[in-house]
């Protein structure tokens, strides 16, 4: 586990989890952002390879800084 962290988005209390793993010749990296609203839980995600993920982590920032449960 690399990130275990709460996260306040477009003002709703929500949670980051993130880490690193082996699938069988590949490293990837993955983080997720979890989040409540009116009894429904919201999972955000996205994986990708750990080579590959300096270029990808500011999209995907900004997908969790921008999601907005209904």
């Amino acid at each position: 586990m690399i990130e275990d962290e709460p996260k306040r988005v477009q003002g709703n209390d929500g949670y980051i989890l993130g880490g690193t793993y082996t699938q069988g010749v590949y490293t990837l990296r993955a983080r997720e952002l979890l989040e409540v609203k009116n009894g429904v839980v919201y999972v955000v995600a996205g994986t990708d390879t750990a080579t590959d993920w300096p270029v990808q982590e500011a999209t995907l920032e900004s997908t969790l800084e921008t999601f907005r449960p209904t």
